[in-house]
């Protein structure tokens, strides 16, 4: 009976055994294709993120490139194409993001994810800025934007990307020691399970056997797999062990370094991947880099790379320690790309930033700043430097004689003449146009007056020879001191400015050092008005005054105002424009004056429509001789009139008798056509040039306005009362209307009654109001 019952036991616990064997078998199988079907899974969501971003990088790299072409375009048409492409590459883009949006993230990927689109909207503000500066031709600001926010924030950019592949990559890593952990234990289960089934079953042993098969040919697979994933990946990857020995290379590494996978196997790093420091050249052993960290991952952006065949690439690289399940590093991994051309742009707009193109000198940016340095010198270690301001006394003649080409030329020429005379530890820039600046570090005035005479001399001793024609040139400098003392970079350089005006107003060809005075100090303070106007104007602080102009033999008669400016001050103190308007007249910043004045005249009058009581129908502008010598103003006036709709007939220009003779030709131009469109015109301060009669024959006016200084004595000189007396005749023989200036009081306007002078202007009838309420 026991026999029998332990037969049946026996074959009860065979038969459990066997079912056990059986099931624990199953299970088994089932994780190990669990876990591989988890792997294959895996790997291949990460090979799809590591394309996307692939993408979204390569992406951006045509975007950056797309930029500098859009920068270096001339034609409007080819820049509007380039800047199409540009956009559209956002939309492609988009398209990537959005798909590697939609995978499955992790929370490291979300974390570098968000950073990523924060970044995206900097880099592509960034960019749309530097577009919209080139459409609107500011294509210097455009290049301060592209070197300051667009370039940065696209490098930012780039080490996301950088960071997005490093998790692909350590995922994958992460996903095949997984399958490969796993695996070893259900190979040491199923040791023990084919161990148990031997004994039992024949059966269950060639089961076992051909499912081990099975599993082989899976990790096969998933190696091949691994393989597939490294080979996709464009940057250069680099396997060694905890010896130093290569073990893998990948064909982007391949092809970087010049060594096949199979060659670079077993042999030390430091021969298949050659890294110095680009800028000392000296080499950079990666390994020993790798164990002085303890084992964290570093990056670094100024290596090189020497392929095996010598030639050398710029680099990015990064090397992180590859540890076993102990923590214990048992070797490393080697991330590295190119980035010759990217860092060689980089170079190349750093040094166009800072230079000008035509002579290859500093440019006025990059002085400025090294000014700025030598006077951080002076006020910290109480050094003396010396600044020289140079302008070429006939280039012009140069260029109106022989064209802009051979000014080009001129001027390479001398600046590479200037260039040898001057120390390495000096500052040579192109300022702009005609003008240079030079920078002499740690030199007194005494010894900069003398090198600025010097550089006088060689410039006045040159002879430029433009195909059969010979020139001479000569220099005003103007030099300034910079000391503990000085202020600011923009006050030396108007110093400096102020004393080279100084030595072109005593006969050019010399050296100003500026040391105050009367001069230095009147055209230094005219300098200083400059800003002042372009800043009032810029802020709309030009007010519009008026003054009117009474008739004095009729009542009848068309009344009239003359249009008056002040300016205001940062403080809201008014300004005579006497204080403002010598120095504008200077420094030819009039036209712009002008511009203000005609515009916001004619708003004002088509705000303020005539009233029925009779206020002034016509109202006087004046402008100035730079105006009418400028090509462009009579089409902005034009253009001014038709904007605004205002009637001509409402505007009398007035224009001064020496402005009208030295541009004759183009004040007669300006008066036709404007006079064709119903403007009058006014011939003011007239009888204080020296041919006045015989030009007014030449100039068809409306009105002469009798300059003031006959006006306001005429009562008791009986010589200023012939002078206007005759003017008046003059201008009644040739049907033109007179109006007297500088009409003080009563005694005046009684004399202008007594010889029949049309109109009066003067505090004694109306003192200047500013222009509000009707006209």
């Amino acid at each position: 009976m026991f026999a029998k019952n332990s037969r049946y036991l026996v074959a009860l616990g065979f038969s459990m055994v066997l079912i056990l064997a059986t099931a624990l078998a199953a299970i088994g199988l089932s994780r190990m294709e669990a876990n591989n079907q988890r792997t294959v899974t895996l790997l291949n969501e990460q090979s799809t993120k590591t394309n996307l971003v692939s993408a979204m990088r390569n992406i951006g790299r045509e975007r950056v490139i797309a930029l500098f072409t859009i920068m270096d375009m001339k034609d409007p048409f080819d820049r509007d194409e380039a800047i199409s492409h540009y956009r559209s590459l956002a939309g492609d883009f988009l398209s990537v993001r959005q798909k590697f949006e939609a995978t499955r993230l992790n929370q490291a990927e979300k974390s570098v994810f968000a950073r990523m689109l924060k970044s995206i909207q900097a880099v592509s503000a960034a960019m749309d800025t530097v577009v919209d500066l080139v459409l609107e031709d500011k294509r210097e600001e455009a290049e301060r934007a592209l070197l300051a926010e667009a370039i940065p924030s696209q490098n930012e950019l780039v080490h996301i990307y950088d960071e997005l592949l490093d998790l692909q990559n350590g995922a994958a890593r992460e996903a095949v020691a997984e399958v490969t952990r796993a695996n070893h234990y259900t190979y040491f289960f199923m040791f023990v399970l084919v161990t148990a089934a031997i004994s039992l079953s024949v059966v269950i042993a060639v089961f076992v056997t051909r499912r081990t098969g099975k599993i082989e040919n899976a990790l096969f697979q998933e190696k091949e797999l691994a393989e597939v994933t490294l080979h996709s990946i464009a940057d250069g990857v680099i396997t060694a062990n905890a010896q130093g020995k290569v073990e893998y290379l990948n064909p982007v590494a391949e092809q970087l370094t010049g060594w096949m996978s199979d060659e670079a196997r077993n042999r030390p790093l430091s021969e298949v991947y050659q890294v110095v420091n680009e800028a000392t050249h000296e080499p950079v052993e990666s390994m020993v880099m790798l164990q002085q960290l303890e084992g964290q991952a570093v990056g670094a952006e100024k290596h090189a790379l020497i392929r095996r065949d010598g030639m050398e690439f710029a680099i990015q690289d990064s090397i992180a320690p590859i540890r076993d399940k102990d923590g214990k590093v048992i070797g490393a991994v080697l991330v590295f790309k190119d980035v010759t051309e990217a860092r060689s742009l980089v170079q190349q707009l750093s040094w166009q930033a800072s230079h000008d193109a035509l002579t290859g000198l500093a440019n006025r940016r990059e002085f400025e700043r090294r000014l700025g340095e030598l006077l951080e010198s002076a006020k910290l270690e109480d050094k003396q430097h010396v600044l020289l301001y140079l302008d070429l006394d006939q280039f012009k003649v140069v260029n109106d004689t022989c064209g802009h080409m051979a000014g080009d030329q001129l001027l390479s020429q001398l600046a590479t003449l200037l260039d040898n005379k001057v120390r390495k530890s000096d500052t040579l820039a192109r300022l702009g146009g005609d003008e240079f600046g030079v920078l002499l570090e740690g030199c007194d005035i005494e010894r900069g007056e003398k090198i600025a005479e010097n550089l006088r001399q060689i410039i006045s001793d040159f002879r430029f020879v433009w195909e059969d024609k010979f020139f001479e040139v000569g220099v005003s400098i103007g030099a300034v001191a910079i000391t503990a003392a000085s202020e600011s970079p923009t006050l030396i350089m108007s110093a400096a400015d102020s004393a080279c005006y100084v030595a072109k107003d005593e006969g050019r060809n010399r050296v100003q050092v500026f040391f105050g005075g009367e001069k230095c100090n009147k055209k230094y303070g005219e300098m200083q008005w400059i800003s002042r106007i372009r800043k009032a104007i810029e802020d709309n602080r030009m007010l519009l005054y008026r003054q009117n102009i009474a008739a004095i033999m009729s009542n009848d008669a068309e009344e009239h105002a003359e249009i008056l400016l002040r300016m205001q001050d940062e403080n809201g103190a008014i300004i005579p424009p006497m204080a403002f308007i010598p120095a504008a007249e200077r420094f030819n910043a009039m036209p712009s004056i002008d511009r203000w004045v005609v515009k916001n005249t004619l708003e004002w009058l088509v705000a303020h429509p005539l009233s029925k009581n009779g206020r002034a129908h016509c109202f006087a502008i004046n402008l100035s001789g730079q105006s009418l010598g400028d090509d462009r103003f009579l089409g902005y006036v034009v253009e001014e009139f038709n904007r605004t709709g205002l009637a001509p007939e409402r505007i009398c220009f007035e224009i001064t008798e020496t402005a009208a003779i030295a541009n004759l030709s183009r004040a007669k131009t300006f008066i036709a056509t404007l006079k064709e469109k119903g403007c009058h015109f006014a011939l003011d301060d007239f009888g204080s040039g020296m041919s006045s009669y015989s030009y007014l024959k030449n100039l068809d006016v409306d009105y002469l306005k009798i300059d003031g200084s006959f006006v306001k004595d005429m009562a008791h000189d009986p010589v200023d009362f012939a002078m206007v007396e005759s003017i008046n005749r003059i201008g009644h023989v040739m049907g033109i209307q007179t109006i007297a200036e500088f009409v003080e009081n009563d005694a005046i306007l009684a004399k202008l009654r007594d010889i029949g002078v049309d109109y009066a202007q003067g505090y004694g009838i109306h003192k200047p109001e500013p222009l509000t309420g009707s006209a």
